[in-house]
């Protein structure tokens, strides 16, 4: 009996699905469900990850209303996430902005003002017509 068989039945019994609602869940048919829980073929490490993800998304607690939803739960987290990372992302953008515009909208000092004095009449001089 292989690692990954002795998981997959583990796995199976914690979410309290059949061998159909296991294939349905996880995309995979219910034949292949069969074989890994009779030990003739050992399921990949992509269908253990799903079916740890898609439990991890779950409450543990199977339960008429969860069974069959239970792969778009998992999906939903996952996105939830996605969500929330990008969310993160545009708020530290956002206050990254601020920042900018209340210190371009100080008043410059006067040593700041004879440098832009200073800096225009370079780009003048200097610049191509």
């Amino acid at each position: 009996m292989d690692g990954a068989n002795v998981e997959f039945k583990e796995l199976l019994q914690r979410s309290g699905w059949n061998q159909s609602e296991a294939a349905r869940n996880l995309d995979l048919t219910t034949a292949s469900v069969s074989r890994y829980v009779n030990d003739i073929d050992k399921p990949t490490k992509q269908t253990l990850r799903l079916f740890r993800i898609i439990l991890a998304g779950e409450n543990h607690e199977p339960s008429e209303s969860n069974k069959g939803s239970s792969r778009l739960a998992g999906e939903e987290e996952v996105w939830r996430r996605r969500a929330n990372v990008a969310e993160k992302k545009l708020n530290d953008l956002q206050n990254g902005i601020r920042k900018l515009l209340e210190v371009s909208s100080k008043p410059l000092s006067e040593a700041q003002q004879i440098a832009k004095r200073a800096g225009d009449r370079y780009d003048k001089t200097h610049s191509s017509p």
